[in-house]
């Protein structure tokens, strides 16, 4: 048999020729890593059901609906916005019946700092200090907040039965982090 040198080759399995970093043990290829946060609401909404979040849900009393219009300026820094009404509905004067209140999803503690919560959330309160403990969730409502001197304010740290069912009709079934952040 004669071996002829001037052939052409296929090469076009070349093109689908993957690094050893992202073949998986179990076998597959392993979906590339993103860096960073998207910022087209579509992309946005994927990546928080593929964290198992969801976009609406109605759980015992708190009703939770995923804001796009309050999300897009705060995309790019890893913060979902939902709007939430929490109604007890056998105390209908109850003091923390609430509707269409703006809680913050923190999707990335670690990339949480001081000025994002200045800067973004407009919590002056932590202005001058270097760690604060912020959990993942938070809202600017009144029973989610301490009262600072002068009227300025911080998130609560301690869970409460309140934030916990609203993280659960968010889709933090195993319960939202609470870390302490620093100043960058």
């Amino acid at each position: 048999m004669e071996w002829c040198w001037n052939k052409m080759v296929d090469r076009s399995w070349f093109r689908y020729r993957q690094s050893a970093e992202n073949i998986n043990p179990r076998g597959g290829i392993d979906a590339p890593v993103q860096v960073g946060f998207p910022t087209e609401r579509g992309a946005f909404e994927n990546m928080l059901l593929d964290k198992g979040l969801m976009i609406e849900n109605v759980y015992n009393c708190a009703t939770v609906r995923f804001s796009w219009e309050d999300t897009e300026s705060l995309a790019h820094h890893g913060i979902a916005c939902y709007r939430v009404d929490w109604k007890w509905k056998p105390f209908p004067d109850y003091y923390a019946n609430h509707e269409n209140e703006l809680y913050y999803v923190f999707l990335d503690m670690e990339q949480v700092t001081i000025q994002t919560l200045v800067e973004q959330l407009g919590m002056s309160a932590y202005i001058g200090k270097t760690s604060h403990v912020v959990p993942q969730i938070v809202s600017k409502f009144y029973i989610h907040r301490n009262e600072m001197m002068g009227g300025s304010t911080t998130f609560k740290t301690t869970p409460d039965p309140i934030m916990g069912t609203v993280s659960l009709a968010i889709g933090f079934d195993r319960g939202y982090e609470i870390t302490a952040i620093k100043e960058k």
